[in-house]
């Protein structure tokens, strides 16, 4: 057998292939004298990919290339669970597809297993990457204080702030004529957007789902002023009340002529005059998206961008406006809309080149939607011709999907079109849309739809299964629209978290690099200050200030650097894991009680002396006794069925409890782990900062170089000064809640919870919960300290020097550059610290079972 191991790590983008021989990985690369089939595998297609969306490529390629009929081949994955699901789905594919050739063309079968590393779904590590953004934050504000620098954080973090939010980007964006506008109204079910075969888009049109069904705004920037056009079934309201300019006019008379009509067309009504206005270029809209929409059902809020088409004929303006957009675009979906006919334009290379080059767009993660398909010539239908077309090429995308906007939108509009041109396009062409698959004239347009094959199988799958429901139904999974809609829900669920991860390492090494450059030039300044300062001194005085300075930079770093050993006992301390043997007797007698509660035994045995009776009687032979098995037997029945749906309800009830019970140990825990942390942290400090304390008054005490009555005042001083204090109040570090972050609810199994992986979890959450608790407070509690110490040493500095008006200024100039110098440095060690706890998150781990300690 032929074992290839496959190591895909979707966080850094890149994919690699060994081969193994024993114990031995003999890479696959252009150093080995490979045949050209094999270094196929290290092409950009199959290298720089995201894995779900080449795995049958990527699966065949290596099973055709590396069998024969006399040798199997095996797949060994090393990457996420996720990613893993997709390999097992294609291999299994690939399996039915040869077991249907001839005999004397079937290969071995191809198996799959995994490597004994893997690395962490998106999903399960995205809380825990989000609460270390959240707790940097205020580092980063604190600390990185220079106003070129602020700004330049401030326009990281806004980005950063989007692709931490839940909401999911989807932006559309293609040449004009393509009918982008058209596709959105589609997904919305509503025709908002104005739409034409002139380009209409002339600003970027952002919108969210509308809380409420009845109530609709619009909002825009006109001279720095924001305003809002709000509608609802009463009529509409302009905020503010005195805006007023050029436009305003033509504003107010649409809202008026249009009172009557229905809230969307209101809406678009006012977009068609607001579109070539002196107003910004973003406008904001909330509009209640069409009941049939699961982008208004799905738990990730979702915002879709209308972009201006980009065409050398258009407009200057809407090419930067495009680009624009693109910059502040992550996180996202990409929705690249074109027809049929253009797949080969030159117009489309060149925005093709344009989107590839933004590095905020991660074009994996992109479907090219081929737009009214329903006028498509099908009969010279080619996949290979329409993969090597331009925009394929130059995306990579995930998929190229067919669908008729007009027939998507017609199916939730019941064909009730504002633009008569549409509605005779829908009356047209509803009979063939309504058909099914294998009848004349079928279209069935998600049938041309070109993507990963276990999405291709399960796309049309599900549509043919919804198209089932109704015609209404049929029409929707036939225009191509609801495999579109799925795999948009698909990206969100499973694919978007990849992204975020990956935006928010770039936004703290992009942080740190500004932090970097902030330190080489307050170093810069600070040397030059203290110069002077140093220049204007007595040589005793500055002799005593240098043996201070020496011996408190001395004492502080070595405080620093054994707060780490001193504080792993209590980390042990604080961490109380939970036995599976525990979790059992606590499910007993959860279990017990229940049953107590519902007389479960009287259940159970009424059960079994109805299935001891029905037995008896099959084996009586008489026939006046054997008249009453129908009755038994029914009756049998009946108490097994009462018996079954009680020991189900018992079972979950327990389960219920059990969770709530285990949330409320985790709880405990986590509150006491904080308690000993701080307890341990502050009385590290508090010991530290006496230290510190005793050993500067060693140092003035012996110096020469000052009078005795200096030294005793100065001594006076230094033991009067402030203890050090921390809050008592312990508060909780994170915002979120604790248990629900750490996915408990994932680990039943049938009604039941699983209790070894429960402990397993409660452990290992407990142990990253108590990892976060300490860095946390690393920082606070060494800040606490560094700024207790600057006061202590400011407070003796100025009693030694007597300072007049022009030392004291210098004395300022450096104190403040060696604030910033540390502050920077605060930051920085921060930020290392985050980055590496990151990297650590999305880092291969090596695949374990539960110890026996945790059983």
């Amino acid at each position: 057998m032929i074992t290839i191991q496959i190591s895909s790590d979707p966080y850094k983008r890149k994919i690699t292939y060994d081969r193994v021989d024993g114990d031995q990985l003999v890479a696959i690369d252009s150093s080995n004298p490979e045949t050209p089939e094999k270094l196929k595998l290290l092409s950009v297609d199959y290298s720089s990919c995201f894995f779900p969306f080449k795995a049958y490529e990527i699966a065949n390629l290596i099973w055709h290339t590396y069998s024969t009929n006399s040798t199997p081949v095996c797949i060994r994955f090393r990457g996420t669970t996720e990613e893993y699901r997709e390999l097992c789905a294609v291999c299994d594919i690939l399996n039915k597809e040869n077991s249907e050739q001839p005999p004397e063309s079937q290969l071995p079968p191809l198996t799959y297993e995994q490597a004994n590393e893997y690395l962490a779904n998106a999903g399960d590590i995205l809380p825990e990457v989000t609460g270390y953004f959240k707790s940097i934050k205020d580092i980063i504000a604190h600390n990185i204080t220079a106003s070129d620098s602020k700004k330049l954080i401030e326009q990281q973090q806004e980005k950063f702030d989007d692709v931490s939010k839940k909401e999911i980007p989807v932006c559309v964006i293609g040449n004009y004529s393509s009918g982008k506008s058209t596709f959105i109204n589609a997904i919305l079910g509503c025709e908002v957007l104005p739409s034409g075969d002139k380009p209409l888009t002339a600003k970027i049109y952002e919108i969210r789902c509308s809380d409420n069904s009845e109530v609709a705004d619009v909002e825009f920037t006109s001279n720095h002023m924001v305003v809002t056009i709000s509608f609802n079934r009463g009529g509409y309201a302009i905020r503010p009340e005195s805006y007023s300019d050029e436009l305003s006019a033509r504003i107010r008379e649409c809202l008026e002529n249009e009172k009557e009509n229905a809230l969307a067309q209101r809406v678009q009504s006012l977009l068609q005059v607001i579109n070539d206005g002196a107003i910004d270029d973003r406008v904001k809209i909330h509009i209640p998206f069409n009941s049939d929409s699961p982008l208004r059902n799905s738990e990730h809020p979702y915002v879709l961008f209308d972009t201006p088409g980009d065409n050398v004929a258009n407009h200057e303006h809407h090419i930067q406006v495009l680009q624009e957009a693109l910059r502040g675009m992550s996180n996202g979906l990409m929705l690249y809309v074109t027809v049929s006919n253009q797949l080969h334009t030159m117009s489309n290379q060149q925005l093709c080149d344009k989107v590839k080059a933004i590095q905020e767009i991660d074009t994996r993660f992109t479907m090219v939607i081929v737009n009214q398909a329903d006028n498509a010539d099908f009969s010279e239908y080619n996949r290979t011709e329409i993969i090597e077309s331009p925009i394929p090429v130059t995306l990579q995308p995930e998929g190229i999907y067919y669908v008729s906007s007009v027939m998507a939108l017609g199916s939730k509009i019941d064909g009730d079109f504002v633009k008569d041109n549409n509605a005779m396009i829908y009356m047209q062409k509803q009979a063939f849309f309504m058909k099914k698959k294998g009848e004349r004239f079928a279209q069935l347009l998600f049938l041309y739809n070109i993507a990963p094959k276990q999405i291709e199988i399960a796309s049309e799958e599900g549509a043919l299964h919804y198209s089932e429901y109704g015609d209404k139904e049929r029409v929707l999974a036939n225009s191509g629209l609801w495999a579109i809609e799925q795999e948009i829900q698909r990206f969100a669920d499973n694919y978007a978290p990849y992204n975020k991860c990956y935006q928010s390492l770039l936004f703290l090494l992009k942080v740190r690099e500004i932090a970097e450059n902030d330190i080489a030039d307050a170093v810069r300044m600070h040397d030059k200050s203290r110069a002077e300062y140093q220049s204007q001194l007595e040589a005793g005085i500055k002799k005593l200030l240098a043996e201070l300075t020496i011996s408190r930079d001395e004492f502080v770093e070595k405080a620093f650097n054994g707060y780490p050993t001193e504080m792993e006992a209590s980390k042990k301390e604080a961490y109380t894991p939970i036995a599976k043997a525990e979790l059992v007797k606590l499910e007993s007698e959860l279990t017990s009680a229940l049953e107590n509660a519902v007389g479960y035994s009287k259940q159970a045995e009424a059960a079994d002396m109805a299935k001891e009776k029905t037995f008896k009687i099959q084996n009586i032979f008489n026939a006046d006794v054997r008249a009453d098995i129908a009755t038994s037997y029914k009756y049998w029945r009946e108490k097994s069925t009462e018996r079954d749906n009680a020991r189900e309800e018992i079972d979950t009830k327990a389960a219920d409890q059990l969770l709530e019970q285990v949330k409320e140990k985790f709880n405990l825990a986590f509150n006491r782990a904080q308690t000993v942390l701080f307890q341990s942290s502050s009385n590290y400090w508090k010991t530290r900062a006496e230290e510190l304390r005793k050993k500067l008054l060693i140092v003035v005490l012996a110096s020469p170089d000052i009078s005795q009555e200096k030294r005793e005042e100065l001594q006076g001083l230094i033991e009067g000064f402030e203890q050090i204090a921390f809050s008592v109040e312990v508060e909780k570090i994170f915002e979120k809640e604790i248990f629900e972050r750490h996915a408990f609810f994932k680990i039943f199994e049938d009604h039941c919870l699983n209790k070894r992986k429960l402990a397993s979890r409660f452990n290992n959450s407990l142990k990253e919960e108590i990892d976060n608790i300490y860095l946390q407070m690393k920082n606070s509690h060494k800040q606490i300290f560094t700024d207790w110490q600057k006061r202590l040493f400011s407070v003796i500095e100025d009693n030694i020097t007597d300072l007049n008006p022009l030392l004291r200024e210098a004395k300022k100039q450096v104190a403040f550059y060696k604030d910033l110098i540390e502050s920077l440095r605060a930051a920085q060690e921060a930020l290392n610290e985050y980055i590496d706890k990151i990297n650590q998150l999305m880092d291969w781990k090596p695949v374990v079972e539960v110890t026996p300690a945790e059983e």
